[in-house]
């Protein structure tokens, strides 16, 4: 199951002793890149979300994975690789990175294949387990986050 984090959702989720595993759509460990990222991190600031996932790990027993979508110096510096890193080793996270696959409408680019890999490499050094997503689909506008209708 995935959230961008309803914490709500999140401890409701925690209750219903369902044996899969809860993804958090993170994209930025500190609140202010967050925020642009993700809006709804003005509700539910890391803290809260924090919280909340801490709660989850202790009714379940579960790990939680981080999904974090590399946008081209945006969040995908050194600095990024640190935070996400301390995050994710605070919560025993695995983290998913996915390279973002271009969106006209957003402006955002895809860090290169060498990016990706040094951020990648950062976290992993840092004692996180991390995957890193290959890139498919694009060509075709078919990758993630590249499904939708268009208008006409």
């Amino acid at each position: 199951i995935s959230t961008a984090g309803e914490i709500e959702g999140i401890k409701r989720f925690a209750q219903e002793g369902l044996q899969v595993r809860l993804s958090v759509s993170l994209h930025a460990a500190n609140d202010k890149l967050r925020t642009e990222l993700v809006p709804l991190n003005k509700k539910y600031p890391l803290d809260a979300l924090t919280d909340a996932i801490e709660y989850y790990i202790r009714e379940t027993g579960r790990r939680i994975t981080f999904e974090w979508t590399l946008l081209n110096e945006v969040n995908d510096r050194m600095s990024d690789a640190e935070e996400l890193a301390k995050l994710a080793r605070k919560l025993e996270a695995k983290v998913n990175l996915i390279p973002y696959n271009p969106v006209e409408e957003l402006g955002y680019k895809t860090p290169t294949a060498n990016r990706s890999k040094r951020f990648a490499d950062a976290v992993a050094s840092q004692g996180v387990n991390v995957t890193l997503r290959a890139e498919r689909g694009q060509d075709i506008n078919a990758a993630c986050g590249q499904l939708r209708r268009r208008a006409g």
